[in-house]
Protein backbone atom coordinates (compact mmCIF):
# COMPACT_ATOMS: atom_id res chain seq x y z
CA UNK A 1 0.00 0.00 0.00
CA UNK A 2 2.58 2.48 0.44
CA UNK A 3 4.61 1.50 -2.31
CA UNK A 4 1.07 2.62 -4.07
CA UNK A 5 0.48 5.66 -2.41
CA UNK A 6 3.96 6.94 -3.03
CA UNK A 7 3.56 6.00 -7.02
CA UNK A 8 0.11 7.74 -7.01
CA UNK A 9 2.16 11.17 -5.43
CA UNK A 10 4.63 10.92 -7.86
CA UNK A 11 2.34 10.23 -10.74
CA UNK A 12 0.30 13.89 -8.97
CA UNK A 13 3.53 16.06 -8.74
CA UNK A 14 4.27 14.72 -12.06
CA UNK A 15 0.89 16.00 -13.69
CA UNK A 16 1.37 19.16 -11.54
CA UNK A 17 -2.28 17.79 -9.99
CA UNK A 18 0.27 18.28 -6.74
CA UNK A 19 3.27 19.91 -5.76
CA UNK A 20 4.28 18.28 -2.73
CA UNK A 21 5.47 14.46 -2.04
CA UNK A 22 5.17 13.07 1.51
CA UNK A 23 7.00 10.00 2.06
CA UNK A 24 6.36 8.97 5.55
CA UNK A 25 4.02 11.69 6.00
CA UNK A 26 0.99 12.73 4.79
CA UNK A 27 1.36 16.45 5.00
CA UNK A 28 4.59 17.40 3.37
CA UNK A 29 5.61 21.21 3.42
CA UNK A 30 8.20 21.10 0.45
CA UNK A 31 8.02 19.36 -2.68
CA UNK A 32 9.79 16.26 -1.48
CA UNK A 33 9.54 15.86 2.44
CA UNK A 34 10.85 12.19 4.03
CA UNK A 35 9.89 11.52 7.30
CA UNK A 36 11.17 8.51 9.06
CA UNK A 37 13.48 7.67 11.98
CA UNK A 38 16.21 5.92 9.46
CA UNK A 39 15.55 8.40 6.48
CA UNK A 40 18.57 8.74 3.96
CA UNK A 41 18.68 8.92 0.48
CA UNK A 42 21.00 6.46 -1.69
CA UNK A 43 22.57 7.92 -5.00
CA UNK A 44 24.07 4.95 -6.80
CA UNK A 45 25.22 5.48 -10.05
CA UNK A 46 26.98 2.32 -11.24
CA UNK A 47 28.34 3.91 -14.68
CA UNK A 48 29.54 7.56 -14.10
CA UNK A 49 29.69 10.04 -11.32
CA UNK A 50 26.88 9.93 -8.73
CA UNK A 51 25.93 13.90 -8.24
CA UNK A 52 23.37 16.19 -7.58
CA UNK A 53 22.94 19.24 -9.64
CA UNK A 54 21.49 23.01 -7.94
CA UNK A 55 20.01 25.05 -10.91
CA UNK A 56 18.26 28.68 -10.90
CA UNK A 57 15.78 28.75 -13.76
CA UNK A 58 17.31 25.58 -15.67
CA UNK A 59 21.10 26.73 -15.46
CA UNK A 60 23.38 24.86 -12.79
CA UNK A 61 25.35 26.70 -10.29
CA UNK A 62 26.81 24.16 -8.63
CA UNK A 63 27.46 20.59 -8.56
CA UNK A 64 28.24 17.92 -5.58
CA UNK A 65 29.05 14.43 -5.88
CA UNK A 66 31.90 11.84 -5.87
CA UNK A 67 34.41 11.94 -9.02
CA UNK A 68 34.46 8.51 -10.19
CA UNK A 69 38.09 9.41 -11.30
CA UNK A 70 39.28 9.34 -8.23
CA UNK A 71 36.75 8.54 -5.63
CA UNK A 72 37.16 12.06 -4.11
CA UNK A 73 34.17 14.02 -2.68
CA UNK A 74 33.82 17.28 -4.58
CA UNK A 75 32.05 20.56 -4.88
CA UNK A 76 32.26 22.52 -8.37
CA UNK A 77 30.08 24.46 -10.58
CA UNK A 78 28.91 23.08 -13.99
CA UNK A 79 30.58 19.95 -13.11
CA UNK A 80 32.29 18.56 -10.66
CA UNK A 81 35.44 18.95 -12.56
CA UNK A 82 34.46 22.66 -13.42
CA UNK A 83 36.16 25.41 -10.36
CA UNK A 84 36.06 23.37 -7.78
CA UNK A 85 35.97 24.56 -4.63
CA UNK A 86 35.92 21.92 -1.75
CA UNK A 87 37.71 18.40 -2.10
CA UNK A 88 36.98 15.77 1.03
CA UNK A 89 39.78 12.58 0.30
CA UNK A 90 38.83 9.06 1.59
CA UNK A 91 41.26 9.29 4.09
CA UNK A 92 39.25 12.21 5.39
CA UNK A 93 41.11 15.75 4.33
CA UNK A 94 39.69 18.41 3.17
CA UNK A 95 40.76 21.07 0.82
CA UNK A 96 39.48 24.38 -0.73
CA UNK A 97 41.34 25.08 -3.64
CA UNK A 98 43.13 22.56 -3.79
CA UNK A 99 42.16 18.57 -5.07
CA UNK A 100 45.45 17.00 -3.45
CA UNK A 101 45.09 18.22 0.34
CA UNK A 102 48.49 16.81 2.18
CA UNK A 103 46.92 18.16 5.60
CA UNK A 104 43.66 17.74 7.59
CA UNK A 105 42.69 20.96 6.28
CA UNK A 106 44.44 22.53 3.55
CA UNK A 107 43.93 26.38 2.04
CA UNK A 108 45.19 26.83 -1.86
CA UNK A 109 44.36 30.80 -1.76
CA UNK A 110 43.72 33.34 0.33
CA UNK A 111 42.05 33.46 3.06
CA UNK A 112 39.58 36.03 5.00
CA UNK A 113 38.79 36.22 8.73
CA UNK A 114 35.95 38.27 10.11
CA UNK A 115 35.48 40.15 6.96
CA UNK A 116 32.54 42.02 8.23
CA UNK A 117 34.92 43.95 11.01
CA UNK A 118 33.14 42.38 14.46
CA UNK A 119 34.82 42.08 17.36
CA UNK A 120 35.25 38.23 17.56
CA UNK A 121 38.90 36.39 18.47
CA UNK A 122 40.23 33.67 16.67
CA UNK A 123 42.35 31.12 18.38
CA UNK A 124 45.15 28.08 17.34
CA UNK A 125 45.76 25.44 19.97
CA UNK A 126 49.25 23.93 20.29
CA UNK A 127 49.86 20.98 21.70
CA UNK A 128 50.66 22.17 24.98
CA UNK A 129 49.74 26.00 24.82
CA UNK A 130 46.16 26.41 24.34
CA UNK A 131 46.98 30.55 22.98
CA UNK A 132 49.57 29.42 20.60
CA UNK A 133 48.30 31.80 18.18
CA UNK A 134 45.46 34.19 19.35
CA UNK A 135 43.66 37.17 18.05
CA UNK A 136 42.32 39.34 20.07
CA UNK A 137 39.17 40.75 17.63
CA UNK A 138 38.14 43.77 20.30
CA UNK A 139 41.48 45.09 20.58
CA UNK A 140 42.77 44.81 16.87
CA UNK A 141 46.16 42.77 18.71
CA UNK A 142 47.64 38.96 17.97
CA UNK A 143 49.56 37.52 20.37
CA UNK A 144 51.66 34.32 20.31
CA UNK A 145 51.76 32.18 23.08
CA UNK A 146 49.52 34.64 24.85
CA UNK A 147 46.04 35.57 24.82
CA UNK A 148 46.49 38.85 26.40
CA UNK A 149 48.84 40.57 23.92
CA UNK A 150 49.28 44.23 24.96
CA UNK A 151 50.72 45.18 21.31
CA UNK A 152 49.76 44.73 18.10
CA UNK A 153 51.75 41.52 17.59
CA UNK A 154 52.87 40.32 20.91
CA UNK A 155 55.44 36.82 21.69
CA UNK A 156 55.33 35.74 24.88
CA UNK A 157 58.36 33.74 24.04
CA UNK A 158 61.35 32.95 21.71
CA UNK A 159 61.18 34.36 18.03
CA UNK A 160 63.55 33.48 15.23
CA UNK A 161 63.44 34.28 11.53
CA UNK A 162 64.81 32.48 8.63
CA UNK A 163 65.82 28.99 10.12
CA UNK A 164 66.43 27.56 7.19
CA UNK A 165 69.34 30.19 6.50
CA UNK A 166 68.01 31.65 2.88
CA UNK A 167 69.30 34.67 1.25
CA UNK A 168 66.53 36.15 2.14
CA UNK A 169 65.77 40.11 2.84
CA UNK A 170 64.09 41.34 6.04
CA UNK A 171 62.63 45.00 6.70
CA UNK A 172 61.08 47.39 8.99
CA UNK A 173 60.24 50.88 7.48
CA UNK A 174 59.36 53.58 9.77
CA UNK A 175 57.57 56.58 9.77
CA UNK A 176 59.96 58.16 6.91
CA UNK A 177 62.59 55.60 6.67
CA UNK A 178 61.71 53.09 4.21
CA UNK A 179 65.27 51.24 5.17
CA UNK A 180 64.93 52.01 9.18
CA UNK A 181 66.24 48.15 9.65
CA UNK A 182 67.41 46.17 6.79
CA UNK A 183 68.99 42.70 7.20
CA UNK A 184 70.75 41.58 4.18
CA UNK A 185 70.43 38.02 4.00
CA UNK A 186 72.81 37.48 1.15
CA UNK A 187 75.55 39.22 2.35
CA UNK A 188 74.78 38.44 6.01
CA UNK A 189 74.32 41.94 6.96
CA UNK A 190 72.32 44.39 9.13
CA UNK A 191 71.87 48.35 8.01
CA UNK A 192 70.39 50.89 10.26
CA UNK A 193 68.90 53.46 7.75
CA UNK A 194 70.47 51.85 4.98
CA UNK A 195 69.41 48.66 2.59
CA UNK A 196 73.01 48.39 1.59
CA UNK A 197 75.07 47.56 4.26
CA UNK A 198 78.86 47.42 4.29
CA UNK A 199 79.61 45.69 7.81
CA UNK A 200 78.16 43.21 9.79
CA UNK A 201 76.34 46.64 11.43
CA UNK A 202 76.25 49.48 9.51
CA UNK A 203 74.66 52.74 11.38
CA UNK A 204 73.81 55.08 8.47
CA UNK A 205 73.47 57.59 11.02
CA UNK A 206 73.94 58.28 15.62
CA UNK A 207 73.26 56.26 18.01
CA UNK A 208 73.07 56.40 22.03
CA UNK A 209 73.87 54.21 24.63
CA UNK A 210 72.45 54.04 27.87
CA UNK A 211 71.02 57.42 27.11
CA UNK A 212 74.70 59.57 26.72
CA UNK A 213 75.68 61.36 23.96
CA UNK A 214 74.60 61.17 20.58
CA UNK A 215 77.33 59.02 18.57
CA UNK A 216 77.68 59.41 14.76
CA UNK A 217 81.76 58.27 13.93
CA UNK A 218 84.32 55.51 15.24
CA UNK A 219 87.42 57.57 14.56
CA UNK A 220 90.73 56.47 13.65
CA UNK A 221 92.23 59.43 14.61
CA UNK A 222 95.42 59.19 16.52
CA UNK A 223 95.62 62.79 17.30
CA UNK A 224 92.41 62.84 18.63
CA UNK A 225 92.14 66.44 17.33
CA UNK A 226 88.73 66.61 16.27
CA UNK A 227 88.05 66.85 20.50
CA UNK A 228 84.77 65.60 19.39
CA UNK A 229 81.90 64.10 21.95
CA UNK A 230 80.81 62.54 18.89
CA UNK A 231 83.07 60.24 17.89
CA UNK A 232 84.60 57.20 19.60
CA UNK A 233 88.73 56.84 18.93
CA UNK A 234 89.79 52.95 18.01
CA UNK A 235 91.80 51.27 20.20
CA UNK A 236 94.61 51.66 17.59
CA UNK A 237 93.81 55.81 17.76
CA UNK A 238 94.13 55.80 21.47
CA UNK A 239 97.38 53.95 20.95
CA UNK A 240 98.79 56.13 18.94
CA UNK A 241 97.57 59.07 21.10
CA UNK A 242 98.51 57.64 23.85
CA UNK A 243 102.37 56.65 22.34
CA UNK A 244 102.58 60.12 21.75
CA UNK A 245 102.29 61.25 25.15
CA UNK A 246 105.25 59.32 26.38
CA UNK A 247 108.95 60.11 25.72
CA UNK A 248 110.72 57.93 23.69
CA UNK A 249 114.52 57.21 22.91
CA UNK A 250 115.84 56.25 19.03
CA UNK A 251 119.46 55.80 17.63
CA UNK A 252 120.54 53.91 15.10
CA UNK A 253 123.87 51.90 15.04
CA UNK A 254 126.11 50.54 12.65
CA UNK A 255 127.91 47.84 13.75
CA UNK A 256 131.29 46.15 11.82
CA UNK A 257 131.50 42.34 12.49
CA UNK A 258 130.55 42.12 15.78
CA UNK A 259 131.14 39.30 18.05
CA UNK A 260 129.41 37.28 20.46
CA UNK A 261 131.17 39.02 23.11
CA UNK A 262 130.06 42.53 22.27
CA UNK A 263 127.36 44.53 23.97
CA UNK A 264 126.59 48.02 21.79
CA UNK A 265 125.49 51.25 24.03
CA UNK A 266 122.47 52.76 22.74
CA UNK A 267 121.63 55.30 25.63
CA UNK A 268 122.09 56.61 28.89
CA UNK A 269 120.30 57.15 31.74
CA UNK A 270 119.97 60.12 33.78
CA UNK A 271 117.04 59.29 36.16
CA UNK A 272 115.51 55.46 36.66
CA UNK A 273 113.12 54.60 34.11
CA UNK A 274 110.75 52.08 33.24
CA UNK A 275 110.80 50.56 29.73
CA UNK A 276 107.06 50.74 28.33
CA UNK A 277 108.18 49.64 24.90
CA UNK A 278 110.90 48.64 22.45
CA UNK A 279 111.07 48.63 18.71
CA UNK A 280 113.71 47.40 16.45
CA UNK A 281 114.35 47.23 12.96
CA UNK A 282 117.24 45.68 10.68
CA UNK A 283 118.32 47.60 7.91
CA UNK A 284 120.76 45.18 6.71
CA UNK A 285 119.80 41.23 4.77
CA UNK A 286 118.57 38.12 6.34
CA UNK A 287 117.57 38.10 10.17
CA UNK A 288 119.37 39.07 13.05
CA UNK A 289 118.58 37.83 17.02
CA UNK A 290 118.75 40.67 19.02
CA UNK A 291 118.50 41.63 22.85
CA UNK A 292 118.60 44.85 25.23
CA UNK A 293 120.76 44.84 28.45
CA UNK A 294 121.79 47.56 30.82
CA UNK A 295 124.37 48.22 33.45
CA UNK A 296 125.98 51.29 35.11
CA UNK A 297 129.31 50.69 33.91
CA UNK A 298 130.40 51.53 30.51
CA UNK A 299 132.59 48.84 30.30
CA UNK A 300 129.53 46.51 29.54
CA UNK A 301 131.72 43.90 31.50
CA UNK A 302 128.77 42.15 33.08
CA UNK A 303 125.47 43.51 31.70
CA UNK A 304 121.53 42.54 33.19
CA UNK A 305 119.32 41.68 30.75
CA UNK A 306 116.01 43.50 29.63
CA UNK A 307 113.92 40.47 28.13
CA UNK A 308 114.71 37.40 26.17
CA UNK A 309 115.91 37.66 22.52
CA UNK A 310 114.05 38.43 19.57
CA UNK A 311 114.73 37.90 15.66
CA UNK A 312 114.70 41.52 13.28
CA UNK A 313 113.96 40.76 9.47
CA UNK A 314 115.25 43.14 7.16
CA UNK A 315 113.33 46.25 7.28
CA UNK A 316 110.56 45.10 9.34
CA UNK A 317 109.29 46.75 12.70
CA UNK A 318 109.35 44.37 15.40
CA UNK A 319 108.14 44.91 19.19
CA UNK A 320 111.16 43.66 21.26
CA UNK A 321 111.01 41.19 23.72
CA UNK A 322 111.38 43.66 27.48
CA UNK A 323 110.27 41.41 29.72
CA UNK A 324 108.49 42.22 33.13
CA UNK A 325 111.63 43.74 34.84
CA UNK A 326 112.43 46.74 32.20
CA UNK A 327 113.18 49.07 35.23
CA UNK A 328 116.59 50.54 34.69
CA UNK A 329 118.42 52.87 37.12
CA UNK A 330 119.72 56.57 37.08
CA UNK A 331 122.84 56.80 35.49
CA UNK A 332 122.83 53.65 33.33
CA UNK A 333 123.66 52.13 29.93
CA UNK A 334 121.55 50.50 27.86
CA UNK A 335 123.54 48.47 25.57
CA UNK A 336 121.99 45.85 22.56
CA UNK A 337 123.67 42.39 21.87
CA UNK A 338 123.99 41.19 18.39
CA UNK A 339 125.49 37.68 17.08
CA UNK A 340 128.42 37.40 15.98
CA UNK A 341 128.30 38.10 11.43
CA UNK A 342 131.16 39.01 9.46
CA UNK A 343 129.16 41.55 7.90
CA UNK A 344 127.45 44.85 9.50
CA UNK A 345 124.75 45.18 11.02
CA UNK A 346 122.64 48.56 10.41
CA UNK A 347 119.98 48.67 13.42
CA UNK A 348 117.56 51.18 14.58
CA UNK A 349 116.25 50.90 18.47
CA UNK A 350 113.21 53.61 19.25
CA UNK A 351 112.85 53.14 23.10
CA UNK A 352 109.54 54.38 24.89
CA UNK A 353 110.35 55.20 28.89
CA UNK A 354 108.12 56.38 31.77
CA UNK A 355 110.64 57.94 34.62
CA UNK A 356 109.93 56.57 37.67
Amino acid sequence: MKLLNTLILCFLSATGLYSQIGIGTTSPTVPLDIEAADAAIDINNTAADPLIHFQLSGVTNFTIGTDLTDSKFKIGTTALETGTAVTVQSTGEVGIGTTSPTAMFEVDGSVIFNESNAAVDFRVEGDTDPGLFFVDGSADMVGISTQTPGATLDVAGSAQFNKGGDAVDFKIEGDTDEELFFVDGSADMIGVSTNTPAATLDVEGTFILLNGTSINELSTDGTLAGNSDDAVPTEQAVKTYVDGLIPSLTKTITIESPTNTDYFPLFRTDVAITIVEAIGMLNAVGDVDVRLYWDTDFAETAPTAVGTTTTLSTTAEATVNIGSDATIPADSWIFIDIPESTTPQTVTVSVRYTED
